[in-house]
C-alpha cells in the first residue's frame, strides 16, 4: 500500500477534485464512487462552505486539507471489508476520529490502477488540529504499520 499525503488551503478545489467536477467526458463507469461523507453534506460548494466553517475555529491551521491518495498493489484483491477497515486504521493513526472530524472517502477509476482519496478536515469540532508536520513520512510509516496489521504484502 502506497499512501501520497498533500496539505493544502482549498476545500472547493479538493472536494472537486474528488467528484473529479473538471472531467466532463467520463463515462459511468469512470466516474468517482464517494465511499463515505462523514459529517459533510450537500453540493461540493456546501461541503466546501461546511467544512470551511470548522477550519476556522483554529487560527493556526494555516493549511487544513488534508489530501490522502491511497493505492494497492496490483496484486492484492482487497475485499470491501478489508478495505474499510483500513481506512479506519489510517483515520484512527493520523488521530482523526468520526466524532470529531470531517472527511469524504472516494475510490477513482481514472487510472489502471483502483486507487482511493481520503479528504481530511485537519480541524476537529473540538478546535484541535490534526499534527501533519512530517506527513510524507509518517503516511508512510502508518502504511507500513496499517499492513502488518491486515496481513497485506510489505
Amino acid at each position: 500500500m502506497i499512501i501520497n499525503a498533500t496539505t493544502g488551503t482549498s476545500f472547493l478545489g479538493a472536494i472537486s477534485f474528488i467528484y473529479q467536477e473538471h472531467e466532463k467526458d467520463f463515462t459511468e463507469e469512470q466516474k468517482p464512487k464517494i465511499l463515505e461523507e462523514n459529517m459533510v453534506f450537500g453540493t461540493v460548494p456546501e461541503q466546501a462552505y461546511l467544512m470551511q466553517s470548522i477550519a476556522i475555529r483554529n487560527a493556526r491551521s494555516s493549511r487544513p486539507v488534508l489530501n490522502l491518495s491511497i493505492s494497492f498493489h496490483l496484486e492484492e484483491k482487497i475485499t470491501e471489508e478489508m478495505r474499510d477497515l483500513i481506512f479506519d486504521k489510517i483515520l484512527e493513526e493520523l488521530g482523526a476520529t468520526r466524532d470529531n472530524n470531517q472527511f469524504i472517502i472516494a475510490q477513482h477509476f481514472d487510472a489502471a490502477y483502483v486507487h482511493y482519496y481520503i479528504l481530511i478536515n485537519k480541524v476537529g469540532f473540538d478546535s484541535k488540529n490534526i499534527n501533519s508536520s512530517d506527513i510524507i513520512n509518517k503516511s508512510q510509516v502508518i502504511a507500513d504499520k496499517v499492513e502488518l496489521e491486515v496481513g497485506l504484502r510489505l
